[in-house]
């Protein structure tokens, strides 16, 4: 392994700590989603309704949530 590939290797939290901020970006981004559209999309099929809820979540977590939570949490992620 090169020195440049030990140091990338060692900037990358454990996955545990990458599942844990994903879980606390997209979970209560999730329930508060549904609660939310349910009155607009409560006549729509079951696929269309989640398809919608799921290009919100998808936008919210990548575009805002997780960069919050990778800059407030990035002591944490790199210990």
């Amino acid at each position: 392994m090169s020195q440049h590939e030990a140091r990338f290797a060692t900037a990358v939290p454990p996955f545990w700590k990458r599942w844990v901020v994903s879980m606390l970006a997209v979970y209560p981004a999730l329930v508060a989603l549904i609660y939310l559209m349910h009155p607009l999309l409560d006549g729509l099929p079951t696929p269309v309704s989640l398809f919608i809820i799921a290009l919100l979540l998808t936008g919210l977590s990548t575009g805002f949530l997780a960069p919050l939570l990778h800059r407030k949490l990035a002591w944490w992620l790199r210990r």
